[in-house]
Formats: C-alpha cells, structure tokens, sequence
C-alpha cells in the first residue's frame, strides 16, 4: 500500500507528506519519517495544501519534535500550517498556548523566508 510519501536525497532531507496524514495510515507515515530522520540530521516536512489531517498526525509531529531535540536535530515544516491544520492544533488547546518555539515551528514567526 503505497501512501504517496516521496523523498528527496539532500543535505537537508525533504519529505513531501501524502494527502491523507489520518489515523489511517499514520504509523506508516511514521515509520517512514523516523527512518529518514535516522539517516539525516536535519529533515523538512512538506504538508500538501489541503491535506486531510487528524490529531493522530500532530501527535506524531510533537512525538518527532521531542525526539529531534533528545537527538539535536532539525525538524522543520517547509511552510507555516494552513487553516486545515490551524484547525486541529486549536481543537487540541495546542494553539492559544504556543510558545516561542513553537511559534517558530508551526507558524514561522522569526523564521527568516
């Protein structure tokens, strides 16, 4: 079962997410991006515009923050959440109380574009 994941062998290693990032396939998705993140010690998330997400899939990006940081690696999105995942991350209680780092990472407030 192929999830349209596809990866992209450079020094910072590029993920480009499939369009369902849903409990349905999420430990896939995160088998996949946890064998990249081995091998590479800064990896960028691409989220499709308009993806179908679930809280499973913020669970997952919270779980590879912690372990990017325990690791000092990077993660980073490529762009800042749209409305669909905005959506999720304020119906967790994630969104009021972000704080500067995690502004930075889901927002890209102080990232130089």
């Amino acid at each position: 079962m192929g999830t349209g994941l596809t990866l992209e062998q450079t020094p910072l290693q590029r993920i480009t997410l499939p369009n369902n990032l849903t409990i349905r396939n999420i430990s896939e998705i995160y088998s996949t991006v946890g064998e990249a993140f081995t091998s590479s010690f800064s990896l960028c998330l691409d989220i499709p515009a308009g993806a179908q997400i679930d809280l499973s899939f913020v669970q997952m990006i919270e779980a590879l923050r912690r372990q990017a940081r325990d690791d000092h690696k990077d993660l980073t999105l490529a762009g800042p959440v749209q409305d669909n995942l905005a959506t999720i991350l304020r119906q967790a209680g994630l969104w009021d109380g972000l704080e500067a780092d995690d502004k930075k990472f889901w927002l890209h407030e102080g990232v130089a574009q």
